[in-house]
């Protein structure tokens, strides 16, 4: 924007800013909105909510460093306003800044009202998953702990305690096996443990500009995929391929057999039941599929808490949360190999 745009912008009324520039961003036209933000903060400095639109249209650009600076502006302002810190400690925790997110979620549990359960819990879980990030396996844990001793009813919470505990327990089988329940809590909590190993990629999964390059498929794998689309027309398309590839340990927990898949492939129609089946275990691989996409993002928790919840909605716990992973570890397989 020249300057004379930019002084042109000192004399629209404010009330037309405002209906501009949220027109713009409902758009997903940041760009044109930040100039606009800026001149809007300019007038109205005491208004968290500025500070937070100027920082999310920041990041949407890729100005990621500018949009943390207004949120720190915004918490330097507004020390106490935990609104202003929680958005402080998403864009910090959502662009791979783990510590300073830590030390941000650690100053609204000082903040926050003892008596409020539920937020303190929410707090908790969030430092959770941040210490996680950080490689503190012990202390994530310990946050996950709490954040259900705060409030039982926290799903998140206990979600990613199961999920982060599985994934523990399988990267050190051999050292566990035959181990009670308290002894593999204790084993969590020693030395032995090599906590400074990331069990997985952190890094936030990042969007692409532009088209990306289509999977080019022989004309015999076009026509598989066709006969699947065929046999399991009660699947979204592309849905049968899916659930041969990543969906047989929830087809195998509820009774259908390789045996079974193979005689639906040659024809064989499946039973209500069967299609009722293939039906959530479909559901449950494309939530995992979202998951491993939205890797890095709060979304990766809100679409492996979907499939959690079909899977216990089948099964029950044990097996549901044997499902869940044995699909996430088989999707990562391949994401790894490409």
């Amino acid at each position: 924007m020249s300057q004379k745009q930019k002084k042109d912008l000192t004399t629209v009324p404010s009330a037309q800013l405002r209906r501009r520039a949220e027109k713009l961003i409902e758009q997903e036209k940041c760009e044109k909105a930040i100039p606009l933000l800026e001149e809007l903060l300019g007038r109205f400095p005491e208004e968290p909510e500025m500070y937070q639109q100027l920082a999310m249209c920041y990041e949407e650009v890729g100005e990621v460093d500018r949009g943390i600076e207004i949120t720190q502006q915004a918490v330097d302002r507004f020390p106490n306003d935990i609104g202003v810190l929680v958005d402080h400690a998403e864009i910090l925790f959502f662009n791979n800044r783990f510590e300073r997110a830590e030390q941000v979620y650690r100053r609204l549990l000082t903040l926050v009202d003892p008596n409020d359960k539920k937020l303190r819990s929410d707090f908790l879980s969030n430092l959770g998953e941040t210490l996680w990030e950080e490689n503190k396996r012990a202390e994530a844990l310990d946050a996950w702990k709490e954040a259900l001793v705060e409030n039982p009813e926290n799903e998140e919470a206990r979600f990613l305690l199961t999920l982060r505990t599985n994934e523990l327990e399988s990267r050190h089988s051999d050292a566990m096996e035959g181990m009670t329940a308290e002894e593999k809590a204790a084993f969590f909590q020693s030395a032995h443990v090599d906590f400074s190993q990331p069990v997985r990629n952190t890094k936030r999964a990042t969007k692409k500009k532009g088209k990306q390059s289509p999977i080019q498929l022989t004309a015999a794998e076009q026509r598989f995929l066709q006969q699947l689309d065929a046999r399991f027309g009660f699947l979204p398309p592309n849905g049968g391929a899916k659930l041969l590839l990543f969906g047989f340990p929830a087809l195998a927990a509820s009774g259908i057999t390789n045996e079974r898949l193979a005689e639906l492939l040659k024809g064989d129609r499946p039973s209500a039941d069967e299609e009722e089946t293939m039906e959530w275990a479909y559901d449950i691989v494309d939530a995992v599929l979202r998951a491993t996409f939205e890797k890095g993002n709060r979304e990766e928790i809100e679409a492996m808490m979907d499939a959690m919840e079909i899977a216990r909605e089948q099964l029950d716990e044990e097996d549901a949360v044997f499902v869940v992973q044995t699909i996430r570890q088989a999707i990562e397989m391949i994401d790894e190999e490409k």
